[in-house]
């Protein structure tokens, strides 16, 4: 259950449009149970929660957003990788 981290997260799909794309490469030791995606604005309010679940080792896993965010610049996603009861958390700013 150790080990459980994020190897990429390509934001070049997102530009605070829903339907706009992020995709996140996680993995662990063991299947990863869920990915939970979460957009905060820069000022750390909650635009909204994504999760996959059934998730495989080492794949790559394409959240499609379905709220906007016009000031999608410096806004934070935090990223929960999760094989239960163990949860790695991976913050990135987007620029």
């Amino acid at each position: 259950m150790k080990n459980l981290r994020v190897d990429k997260v390509d934001l070049s799909g997102y530009r605070g449009h829903a339907g706009d794309t992020i995709v996140v490469k996680a993995k662990g030791n063991y299947a990863v149970n869920a990915i939970i995606l979460t957009i905060l604005t820069s000022q750390g309010l909650l635009v909204e929660t994504l999760q996959q679940t059934h998730c495989e080792p080492g794949n790559s896993y394409v959240f499609h957003t379905t709220e906007e965010n016009t000031h999608y610049r410096k806004s934070q996603i935090v990223i929960k990788v999760c094989h239960f009861p163990v949860i790695f958390t991976h913050t990135v700013r987007v620029t």
